[in-house]
């Protein structure tokens, strides 16, 4: 029977220490409250009603009005703004029953392969860009094509309904007036018109 020097010894200790952390970190991921980006191919509305009545779960899906004409009838309703995509605030252990359960509840993913990552939006811009986003003032959905950032300047607002929400001040191509842009990174953006009387540099 082969016996194992101090040095294979060693390295067995070593790897199954690394393996402990790995799974620990795994945990303590599964665990943290996020935003995560999530899709749900033409079942948006079961989507929405099942992930909405979970305790500890928040769900989000940025819709727009639209004019509809149903029997004759014209009528204003909402639709997703991009179709399947929404956002739910919670811990993945609570997201995860869910989504087995209902298949077609999917993670937005980024990367390939081994690099492949939960996408995720920070707190404080997904909670800006639901400000904006069911605000009463004239505002307009754009996707990152649509504007370039690069070109404006990052403020808060200092005053008002939105006090203390932050994002670019920037002209929008077909709108009159500046704009405070909150932009949910390479996912989709949002803007609404501000006077410059209430914004500050930052």
């Amino acid at each position: 029977m082969e016996t194992l020097n101090k040095q294979q010894i060693e390295e067995q200790s070593q790897t199954a220490e690394e393996q402990r952390l790995q799974l620990e970190q795994l945990l303590e991921e599964k665990k943290a409250v996020r935003w995560y980006v999530m899709r749900a191919y033409k079942c948006e509305a079961k989507a929405e009603s099942l992930l909405s009545n979970i305790p500890g779960l928040e769900f989000y899906m940025p819709k727009r009005e639209v004019l509809r004409t149903y029997h004759g009838k014209k009528q204003v309703v909402k639709v997703p703004v991009i179709a399947s995509l929404f956002f739910v605030h919670g811990r993945r252990l609570d997201i995860q029953p869910v989504k087995e359960s209902y298949p077609f509840i999917q993670y937005a993913m980024t990367g390939r392969g081994d690099d492949r990552k939960f996408m995720t939006v920070p707190d404080k811009q997904m909670e800006d860009f639901i400000r904006v986003a069911e605000s009463d003032g004239a505002k307009r959905f754009l996707m990152p094509d649509d504007i370039d950032l690069t070109k404006g300047t990052r403020v808060r607002i200092a005053s008002g309904a939105l006090i203390g929400l932050t994002g670019t001040f920037i002209r929008v191509k077909g709108n009159r007036k500046r704009t405070v842009v909150v932009m949910l990174d390479n996912l989709l953006g949002v803007s609404v018109e501000i006077s410059s009387d209430i914004i500050e540099r930052i």
